[in-house]
């Protein structure tokens, strides 16, 4: 998303989707919104345009409930944004806030 990274985080079983953002101001709502769109949207063409249904109880991934989270750590600059969005992906929500390292095992 331009300079800055964030992190969609897709959930299957409860079929929703949120957004990780360690720089929440840094892009407009409107522009995240249409960007979270156009991914889940990818997902439904990588998955369901052949024909095979990879995931039984998925029917489209658009239709997938945004759940909104307001929790992710912040970092601390303008530029950390990138080993956040690595950190979260190693860590899930093991990471904590203050170091931006994980806590214990996942």
């Amino acid at each position: 998303m331009g300079n800055h990274f964030l992190l969609c985080v897709v959930n299957l079983k409860k079929q929703q989707y949120c957004l990780w953002d360690s720089l929440p101001s840094c892009m407009k709502e409107t522009e995240i919104n249409q960007k979270l769109v156009d991914i889940m949207g990818a997902l439904d063409v990588l998955f369901f345009d052949d024909g095979a249904a990879w995931f039984h109880d998925v029917s489209s991934f658009l239709a997938f409930e945004f759940n909104p989270t307001n929790d992710a750590p912040r970092q601390p600059n303008t530029w950390d944004c990138g080993m956040f969005v690595i950190n979260w992906m190693k860590c899930g929500r093991s990471l904590n806030k203050k170091t931006a390292k994980c806590m214990g095992k996942r």
